[in-house]
């Protein structure tokens, strides 16, 4: 999902983007590209470092992710109205930033 907000990466800033150890990105990356759904070629400039962009299937399979995504949240939201849902957005947020706050004292 990362790789379809930028149009490439190198194999380091995709791992510090999902929180990944570039080292072990590397079998996550063989096999999306042994699926056809990303391609990693050698960064001009730089032969050591990989840059790696989504292929048209992976687009495709991106895409369908999303839409089967915006589906499981409709069907868990339908019971909420709009004033419930937008409730429980904020509780989430104040949830996440809690973790986030309680992760930067350590």
């Amino acid at each position: 999902m990362t790789l379809g907000n930028v149009p490439t990466a190198s194999q380091r800033q995709l791992g510090e983007a999902i929180g990944v150890d570039p080292r072990n990105l590397v079998a996550v990356i063989d096999e999306l590209e042994g699926r056809g759904l990303l391609q990693r070629t050698l960064e001009t400039g730089d032969r050591r470092r990989h840059a790696v962009r989504l292929t048209a299937a992976g687009r495709a399979k991106l895409a369908e992710l999303r839409r089967n995504g915006e589906a499981a949240e409709r069907d868990l939201l339908v019971a909420l109205d709009a004033q419930e849902r937008k409730q429980l957005h904020r509780l989430l947020v104040k949830l996440i930033s809690g973790l986030q706050e309680g992760s930067d004292k350590d």
